[in-house]
């Protein structure tokens, strides 16, 4: 019976989401409040690579250096000890530089041979921990806010009525107990109509319908899944869309209900809790 509930609510969240328009907030939190970003800044990275790139990848960039073949391969100098991160003084690519070994025909300037410091020093710092923006919080307590108004209860509950043999069969019992819950008001008890929908609402509706939706009168009335469409023609007053066509050929081959009458209460609770239900 839980793996039905966890199917219905999953099947009538995605409902809910798909017909939801801009009006419609999850609000998000990270699992990781931060990442770390490198230590060396991006732009001084670049510099660097430009300086090696126009002085000395002519040479380096196809013969080995060190044993190392590539120049602009920050991994591989590192390995072959030409630099020593945080330590420019000790990195051997930056001492040729400055005792004007390397380039052969003409030294580098002095603010090159800075930057190439500068970013061999960067190597070595810590790096920055920096706040980033919340990611999407995975969790079934988000908030669903609508731009729009649920249809008040009492025409929900008549809706829902109209699909039985009688308005007043016991099926419905449930929807009456839990009627302040799902929106219905009383100002003399200080009770006033709720016109916005969260996870605990969807969750106490499809609990409401669980007796409609599982009663023997409607089952009796609604073969499955042959009578699928004159259900959605009941409750919606139109013929099945490609949607709802799609949504019985997926709860036919639910592995979680065995049984015609687990697979109709699925898709009874679904279509009873889409929003076109319950707005229009």
């Amino acid at each position: 019976m839980r793996k039905i509930w966890e199917t219905s609510l999953i099947l009538v969240a995605s409902a809910f989401v798909s017909g939801c328009g801009p009006g419609f907030k999850v609000r998000e939190l990270s699992s990781e409040a931060f990442t770390s970003s490198t230590s060396v800044p991006d732009s001084l990275e670049l510099s660097a690579k430009n300086v090696l790139k126009n002085n000395c990848n002519d040479c380096h960039g196809t013969q080995s250096l060190g044993g190392v073949s590539s120049i602009l391969d920050t991994d591989k100098l590192i390995a072959a000890g030409l630099i020593v991160p945080g330590k420019p003084n000790e990195s051997r690519i930056l001492q040729a530089t400055v005792e004007n070994k390397m380039p052969p025909t003409y030294p580098l300037s002095a603010s090159q041979q800075t930057t190439l410091r500068d970013w061999i020093l960067a190597m070595g710092e810590e790096p920055v921990e920096t706040p980033t923006e919340p990611e999407p919080e995975v969790d079934l307590a988000f908030t669903m806010t609508i731009s729009f108004d649920l249809l008040p209860f009492q025409t929900r509950y008549a809706k829902v009525g109209s699909l039985l043999s009688s308005p007043t069969s016991p099926s419905l019992s449930k929807l009456m107990e839990n009627r302040f819950l799902l929106g219905d008001h009383n100002y003399s008890l200080g009770v006033v109509p709720k016109t916005s929908s969260e996870v605990a609402d969807m969750t106490t509706w499809l609990e409401s319908l669980d007796p409609v939706c599982g009663s023997s009168e409607l089952t009796a009335k609604y073969a499955w899944p042959s009578d699928a469409s004159a259900f959605v023609q009941s409750a919606l007053g139109r013929n099945p869309s490609s949607v709802e066509d799609g949504l019985v050929q997926e709860i036919s081959q639910t592995p979680s209900a065995s049984s015609n009458q687990e697979k109709f209460k699925i898709f009874c609770m679904t279509i009873l809790s889409s929003l076109e239900f319950t707005t229009k």
